[in-house]
């Protein structure tokens, strides 16, 4: 028996890495990480798993000793090959063009199918283990648990050391050392024979593993179209897979000044999962940071010197380079992506000495929210990357989370200055404007919260063709200070946006707007009440928070019609790309689950009489545990700064405590009480959680990186071990009273989760993440109401 423990926990982490190695790679691919796709594929596996079970129980079960283990093999085979298979012409989708072409949406279905597989098969295995050795449910319910657990912590180790197209083979090796485990000591020889075959199918695919085809409108693909574009570099990590990119022709300049008539240097390109993250200066003869000079980021230092400065998402140092050659002795850049700081500061040292040599100047691996709440010195000046892209993003990062680019961090960013300190964020100009207001409206609320009456004498922007920088200061500005600003503008041909006294055409001299009620707008936004603005704006352009930390999502879902009548239905997903996606991804899981799960089982008609109770209640489980689930990923990015590390941590500490949570369940009599009390807890829980969230993950940012991943893990785990119980009790009632809709019950619990993951990220983007929180509250608060006013007492004749 302990073999079949053993056998399930590596399984469980095969099945726990693969996911998280899927999320790197869909990230590297395409746009963003696809958790929610993910997670929703990884459930229909298993809710199909378990209808398929209920279905064929009388011919599965007495041959489950047979069948676990090939079940295993299957599952490991198909997780090293799925990356492969899904790359194929067929099947590969873009999500730049799945609304634009018809067959992209099919692709996208196909490829969920094809990575539905290993997870059926896994799910599979571990169904039939708990059915062929029900007496020992809760033991293998625990090893299936600390399996997940230890799956996380397994796959950041791996992603650290293996290029991402690696990765799945390794996962299925780890399943097929389980289904080795799992072998019956009698009657193995064929199996062992066909296990040597799948392994040296793993081996070859780990081996001739070939890099995931990148989406052709990410900025590595167009990079290298350039001329001799090769990759010099790559590096793999949890955090994004890096890789450096050498072209004669790669020259980075983002808005410089149409009056500079120099010779914009070549430089070498860092790329994070195919993401443009910064340029590489290798050479002694080219400054790092002299382009910045040329650029509406310059506006900070021709206000007045800066000695002290605070650059925030440093990536590969330009704005600290330049806040050195502006004279500043005291510069510290905060990165989150510790690999690449690793690297600037030791492979890459030689050449880059404004950044690791010269004295005065640190470089620190961390998040920028932790640095800002840790305490420590003042500075002249905090800057923050320019954010955005030319022309727009068209909303491919509407869903990724940006916490330091939200009200309460703007705040932290304020009460690190001195008193003649400022804060600078330049965004790229995008049309319809978004981006820049968005900006101006986040500030806003900040100056709003700390008592300022006036924000207007507190905050100036300037504006290129392409960017537009703000500058936030402690003090207000002085007449020298904005003569030096008009100097600046007319030497560089920029617009002043904001600036005491403006004159008429002063904001378009230089660069002419199509649509001039951009001044308009961010004049109200900053100097007026904003709040009709934010109303009848055809876009979400209001404060960004911890709560709705989406800075880049701006879809309307109230003005989608007279958007379409502009620019015609069409271009509407282009303005948001990354949110209809997640509107796709919701739609298509359900359906699946919905053929995949519950309709097999309305076939057979498993669901009999008095089915209300049951698909009330674990159909609410079903959405609260992964409304939970989901929130607590998104929330958890805020102290541990990676979305990767957020999922490994959430969904370790969850599944463990659960299972512990339901290993103790099953010393508890499932009566209506019983019932009663484990929704109840969870609904309380979850509504308390909703409201200590904050403030406890915005103690936890302060502490050291392992403390942070300790107090996640402290903080998640009573929640878990209660959400754990509800689920194990409900079927233990039914199988006294009804126990031929166990797998009815079973299976719309599946099909609810897997919906869920979709719908919760959509729930977030609408009413914030606290939210979700409650939603889910709301929906153990139903299962509650159920078994309150419809328990099924009444002993099943079946």
């Amino acid at each position: 028996m302990n073999r079949t423990y053993l056998a399930v926990g590596l399984l469980s982490s095969s099945v726990i890495a693969l996911q998280l190695f899927l999320m790197q790679l869909l990230s590297l691919s395409q746009w963003h990480h696809f958790a929610a796709l993910v997670i929703s594929v990884a459930l229909l596996g298993f809710g199909a798993s378990g209808t398929y079970i209920a279905l064929f129980r009388g011919y599965l079960v007495p041959r489950s000793d047979r069948l676990i283990p090939w079940s295993m093999l299957v599952s490991g085979v198909a997780m090293a090959v799925s990356l492969s298979v899904t790359q194929l012409e067929i099947l590969r989708f873009d999500s730049l063009r799945v609304f634009v072409e018809g067959a992209q949406l099919v692709s996208v279905a196909a490829t969920c199918l094809v990575l539905f597989i290993p997870f059926f098969f896994a799910a599979l295995a571990i169904g039939l283990v708990f059915v062929r050795d029900t007496e020992r449910a809760g033991s293998i319910y625990f090893a299936n648990m600390v399996g997940s657990g230890c799956g996380g912590l397994i796959a950041i180790l791996l992603m650290s050391e293996f290029v991402p197209e690696r990765l799945p083979a390794i996962a299925g090796m780890i399943a097929l050392l389980a289904a080795l485990f799992s072998l019956p000591r009698r009657g193995a020889g064929v199996f062992v024979i066909t296990l040597s075959g799948a392994l040296l199918v793993v081996v070859s695919a780990l081996i001739l593993s070939s890099p995931p085809i990148l989406s052709e409108y990410k900025d590595l693909s167009r990079t290298m179209h350039l001329p001799n574009a090769t990759i010099t570099y790559s590096k793999p990590s949890s955090q994004g897979f890096l890789q450096i990119v050498s072209s004669p022709a790669l020259r980075h300049a983002p808005g410089v000044s149409l009056k500079f008539a120099g010779e914009i240097p070549v430089r070498r390109g860092v790329f994070n999962n195919g993401n443009w993250y910064g340029p590489l200066n290798l050479s002694d003869e080219t400054s790092a940071g002299s382009m910045v000079d040329f650029s509406t980021m310059a506006l900070p230092y021709v206000i007045r010197p800066r000695d002290r400065v605070l650059v925030l998402g440093a990536r590969t140092g330009s704005l600290v380079a330049h806040a050195v050659e502006r004279g500043a002795g005291f510069v510290v850049g905060i990165e989150d992506h510790g690999t690449l700081v690793s690297l600037l500061q030791g492979e890459f040292a030689e050449g880059i000495d404004s950044l690791s040599h010269r004295p005065g100047v640190y470089l620190h691996a961390g998040g920028s929210r932790a640095y800002l709440l840790a305490g420590g010195p003042e500075f002249d000046l905090i800057i923050l990357p320019l954010q955005g892209s030319f022309g727009g993003s068209a909303g491919l990062y509407a869903l990724r989370e940006e916490y330091v680019l939200t009200v309460e961090a703007m705040r932290g960013m304020w009460n690190r200055l001195s008193d003649t300190g400022a804060v600078c964020l330049s965004t790229w100009m995008d049309y319809p404007y978004r981006a820049p207001l968005r900006a101006a409206a986040t500030i806003k609320e900040m100056l709003v919260r700390e008592g300022i009456t006036s924000p207007g004498e507190h905050l100036v922007a300037i504006r290129s063709w392409g960017t537009i920088s703000y500058v936030l200061s402690r003090t207000r500005l002085d007449s020298a200070g904005i003569s030096r600003i008009r100097l600046f503008c007319k030497e560089m041909g920029f617009d002043p946006t904001l600036l005491p006294n403006l004159a008429t055409g002063e904001q378009d001299r230089f660069n002419k707007l199509q649509d001039s009620t951009f001044f308009a707008h961010v004049s109200q936004i900053v100097s007026g009440d904003p709040e009709d603005l934010y109303d009848t704006y055809p876009f979400r352009i209001g404060p960004c928070t911890d709560n709705r930390p989406f800075f880049s999502q701006y879809l309307k879902w109230s003005s989608l019609s007279a958007l379409k009548a502009v620019i015609g239905p069409q271009g509407i997903p282009f303005l948001e790309i990354g949110y209809f996606l997640a509107i796709v991804t919701l739609l298509q899981t359900a359906f699946l689950s919905c053929i995949l799960i519950v309709l097999p089982l309305l076939r057979k008609r498993m669901m009999g009489s008095g089915v209300r109770w049951t698909v009330l209640y674990f159909g609410a489980l079903g959405i609260g545990y992964l409304f939970i689930e989901m929130v607590l990923i998104q929330r958890f990015v805020l102290p541990l700064g990676d979305t990767i590390l957020s999922a490994t941590v959430v969904m370790g500490s969850l599944l463990v405590s659960s299972g512990a949570g339901s290993l103790w369940s099953a010393r508890i009599d499932p009566a209506r009480m019983t019932l009663l009390r484990s929704t109840g807890v969870v609904a309380v829980g979850i509504a308390f959680y909703a409201i200590i969230v904050h403030p406890v993950l915005s103690l936890l940012v302060a502490f050291p990186p392992i403390m942070r991943i300790v107090g996640s893990v402290l903080f998640i785990a009573p929640l878990g071990f209660v959400m754990g119980m509800p689920f194990p009790l409900g079927l233990r009632v039914l199988s006294r009273v009804r126990s031929f809709q166990v797998a009815w019950a079973w299976g719309i619990n599946g099909c609810m989760s897997v919906v869920s993951t979709s719908l919760a990220v959509v729930v977030a983007v609408e009413v914030g993440l606290v939210g979700v929180f409650y939603a889910a509250s709301g929906v153990y608060l139903l299962a509650f109401l159920g078994s309150l006013v419809d328990f099924p007492a009444r002993r099943s004749t079946s």
